[in-house]
């Protein structure tokens, strides 16, 4: 890709970057050594390339430091405020999609703090469980998709995660158990 990309006016965007770009560690086993020197030769050529490079990651803790060094400019982008969260249910509940009255995008901004990404893939999950249903759209699903959302995560859940939504999720999931 390097090759490919030398004296043309190219962008590299690595997207995902901790997983080539981690950090080089103690050499226990020939492997070892040999992804350390991976990181070091993909260090070489980034350092070399004429163009921007971009890289991406939500684990910037696993970079290893030697890029870090290397970048011109670090940008992060903060989990978005209620307003921000507000907007991006709006943006991602399918428009022609019927909701009930009471699945407001600015009580859902409000509420419930989660990540872009996250709304995203809620609203999603939320637009396939009322289609399947053949239902509108219902606080009792939100409730569902981002409790489901949340459990990517992994570690402990908790049902205050979903605020004044976490007795939705507790009726779902009697409806399911009968």
């Amino acid at each position: 890709m390097f090759d490919a990309a030398n004296d043309r006016d190219i962008v590299l965007l690595f997207d995902e970057a901790d997983s080539l770009f981690g950090k080089r560690g103690e050499v226990k086993e020939a492997r070892d050594r040999y992804a350390n020197m991976e990181v070091s030769h993909l260090l070489s050529r980034i350092e070399r390339h004429q163009g921007p490079c971009i890289l991406t990651s939500n684990l910037r803790q696993h970079l290893d430091p030697a890029f870090a060094r290397r970048f011109q400019m670090v940008i992060e982008f903060p989990r978005p405020d209620a307003a921000a969260r507000s907007q991006l249910w709006r943006l991602h509940i399918p428009r022609r999609a019927p909701r009930d009255q009471d699945v407001d995008p600015d009580y859902l901004g409000r509420e419930l703090s989660l990540t872009g990404g996250q709304i995203r893939n809620a609203a999603l999950h939320v637009a396939f469980l009322a289609a399947g249903e053949a239902s509108v759209i219902k606080l009792s699903y939100v409730a569902r998709a981002v409790w489901t959302e949340l459990a990517k995560e992994g570690g402990e859940m908790m049902t205050a995660s979903l605020g004044e939504l976490a007795h939705y999720l507790q009726e779902e999931v009697v409806d399911v158990a009968y």
